[in-house]
């Protein structure tokens, strides 16, 4: 059913015309929201203003939070408790994400969050070694391919040779997807985009 809209209301004796929101209001919000993305992401955000941010009901925005390196442990805590689970996985690409929070990852209820952990090549071998064990074969298959990579790959000694190993692993999801067939799974693409996204905010 479609509500029109009137173009004024009256109560009594008086009367209330409907107002358009202007186009520079619309422009605002537009922007308000670009702002929050781009301070949620920015590694010298005061810790303050994140705890602040993580109470945003916005999806994309709370995953800025939690790969911020800046996020203080206890808003980590908050957004492991979140409903979306990208924004749970997200919490993996953080460096400063604490064991405790990484282990309860493991054992999240979504197997595309255990997936998501499993691909990830930046967190403790001992996490990735669990989740050889998952239930899940497609989990356990990825977390045993991820192992062997970093295995043959050497670890990155300086931040600049992180920056290129981070751009090297990139291009690899660009090029995964690019092999897809049509017959791809959506949720399997969305989730490679997903990945891409914070990889790229890694760099």
């Amino acid at each position: 059913m479609q509500i029109s809209v009137p173009d004024a209301v009256s109560v009594g004796s008086l009367s209330f015309g409907y107002v358009q929101p202007t186009r520079s209001v619309a422009d605002s919000l537009a922007q308000l929201k670009h702002n929050a993305h781009m301070i949620a992401s920015n590694p010298n955000t005061a810790p303050s203003i994140l705890e602040g941010l993580a109470r945003v009901q916005n999806s994309s925005v709370l995953e800025h939070v939690a790969t911020n390196p800046n996020t203080p442990v206890n808003v980590l805590e908050l957004l492991l408790a979140s409903s979306v689970s990208d924004v749970r996985a997200a919490l993996a690409e953080n460096k400063n994400t604490p064991f405790s929070i990484l282990w309860r990852l493991v054992q999240d209820e979504d197997p595309d969050v255990r997936y998501q952990l499993a691909e990830n090549h930046n967190i403790p071998q001992q996490i990735l070694r669990a989740l050889t064990e998952d239930d899940n074969p497609f989990v356990a298959s990825r977390a045993q391919q991820t192992i062997e990579r970093l295995q043959r790959e050497p670890l990155p000694e300086t931040e600049k040779q992180w920056q290129e190993f981070r751009r090297a692993q990139l291009n690899k999801r660009i090029a995964q997807i690019r092999d897809l067939e049509s017959g791809t799974p959506v949720s399997f693409v969305a989730r490679m985009f997903g990945n891409i996204a914070r990889y790229a905010r890694a760099i």
